[in-house]
């Protein structure tokens, strides 16, 4: 699978003169020239702080680097910056010591400053930036209105820091949709206000239990990135995990979580 992966990579390098970017642009031009930029010398425009945000969730912060004089700075213009216009098309410009990303809305600035990341190759301690083939032109837009990803943790927990590090990969690559299966006959794992001892009893654990401030981080990171997320609450079928809150006896504890032939093995054991 790796080597499969690898002689993708290689093939795209092939195509394109600049680093491989996934998915594939509409339109790219590029240049020969090349320039190397410390880290920490990547700034943002005023116009352009929402992406600072987005940026130190890819990059530490807080990690010594190195700046320089003058900075390289990442400028944003959106032609509709209203919450309601979600047009993803975006053209990219690269020089030396800029990168200016046209969109026709808010999420064309995030999905522009994806590709921007894939330009970007990183020395070992990630310190410093080394950009080729400059200058570099990109128009870009989506092929898909929806482009998604499922995860099932109903049947496979996923910790609330596994979750948000998928949305931080769906951005990348620039998905837009997480369909989130939540329950299902395996587990209930949400935790309800109304009814505080459900999640509790009907999750694998007390510990595989998402919280109401698990849910608002996990939501506020997808809006961040402009990835809607679909929940999945099984009702009324697919709710066996559910009966632990309402029939805590051994027998239907064994019934709600497994076919009934596994349940009479257990008891022929006993």
């Amino acid at each position: 699978m790796i080597l499969r992966f690898s002689l993708l990579l290689c093939l795209l390098a092939v195509s394109f003169s600049v680093r491989p970017i996934i998915p594939t642009p509409t339109e790219i031009t590029s240049g020969s020239a090349k320039v190397t930029i410390p880290r920490c010398a990547i700034q943002f425009a005023p116009a352009a702080q929402s992406l600072l945000e987005v940026h130190e969730s890819f990059f530490d912060p807080s990690s010594p680097c190195a700046t320089r004089d003058p900075p390289f700075t990442v400028h944003a213009q959106v032609a509709d910056p209203s919450e309601s216009c979600s047009n993803e098309t975006y053209e990219l410009d690269v020089t030396s010591t800029e990168a200016r990303i046209l969109a026709a809305c808010p999420p064309g600035t995030v999905r522009g400053y994806a590709t921007l990341l894939y330009l970007f190759e990183f020395n070992e301690d990630m310190t410093e930036v080394t950009i080729d083939s400059l200058p570099i032109h990109v128009k870009d837009g989506p092929r898909f209105e929806h482009r998604g990803l499922m995860i099932d943790t109903a049947r496979h927990f996923m910790t609330k820091k596994t979750i948000m590090q998928v949305i931080s990969s769906m951005a990348l690559v620039k998905l837009n949709v997480l369909h989130w299966h939540i329950s299902d006959d395996d587990s209930f794992p949400l935790y309800s206000p109304s009814y505080p001892s459900l999640a509790k009893d009907a999750a694998f654990s007390p510990s595989m239990v998402y919280t109401k401030r698990d849910i608002l981080e996990i939501t506020s990171q997808a809006k961040r990135y402009f990835i809607k997320i679909v929940p999945e609450i099984d009702t009324p079928s697919h709710t066996r995990a559910c009966l632990l809150y309402t029939s805590p006896s051994p027998r239907d504890s064994c019934a709600s979580r497994m076919p009934s032939s596994a349940c009479k093995k257990k008891k022929k054991k006993k």
